[in-house]
């Protein structure tokens, strides 16, 4: 896999005023869901999304096991088999329960399958692993494929203005970098897909403005 070759002090920022960890901490998302994680872990969510709960729990924990513990990310823990296995579930029960082939950025607005409050949840371990200084393609391909699941069956079917401030630049940023250094070369075509169509699920969501 390609791997996206950039320096921690690139990803914080440091000395300039764009900071992506800032930014990070500065999502609203970020606030909620460690006590959402907590808390979820043993109560039940809504008739809608209990299902799918139950389908990408254990798959949850797996990956925050492997992105939250400090000696196993010392030690490089591989974080692929469980990121894509979440993704991979993910995409499955969708189209199961939906009956469809796949999931269509096109189809934004139609499904609320996954309710906010379990996208928070399934963001919690991947907004852990965003804080690893380098992500391998392969591994930035599968995260930003759940994003993508998340906008087209969750976020798109309302307008989150602070949702949509947040996304926007974070996702620019992760298929291809600082703005003042702007390439995606170093991207491969499945992750330049699935960035830029976060993006069109977040600008879809435009028409539930009310």
């Amino acid at each position: 896999s390609i791997v996206v070759q950039r320096e921690k002090k690139e990803r914080c920022g440091k000395g300039e005023n764009f900071s992506v960890e800032k930014l990070f901490w500065q999502m609203e998302i970020l606030s909620r869901v460690t006590f959402l994680f907590q808390h979820y872990q043993n109560s039940q969510m809504d008739d809608k999304s209990s299902g799918i709960f139950s389908a990408v729990r254990p798959l949850c924990v797996a990956l925050t096991n492997v992105v939250v513990d400090n000696e196993k990310i010392g030690e490089k823990t591989e974080v692929l088999p469980p990121l894509k296995a979440l993704d991979v579930q993910l995409k499955h029960y969708v189209c199961e329960e939906l009956n469809i082939e796949a999931v269509r950025v096109e189809d934004c607005g139609q499904w609320d399958l996954i309710s906010p409050k379990l996208a928070d949840y399934i963001m919690f371990p991947l907004s852990e692993l965003l804080k690893r200084p380098n992500l391998s393609d392969t591994e930035l391909e599968h995260l930003l494929s759940i994003m993508r699941t998340l906008v087209v069956c969750c976020w798109s079917n309302q307008f989150d203005p602070q949702l949509f401030n947040q996304l926007i630049p974070l996702v620019t940023f992760l298929i291809g970098g600082k703005p003042n250094d702007f390439n995606l070369s170093n991207s491969s075509n499945e992750t330049l897909s699935n960035g830029v169509d976060i993006i069109r699920g977040l600008l879809l969501s435009l028409i539930h403005i009310s």
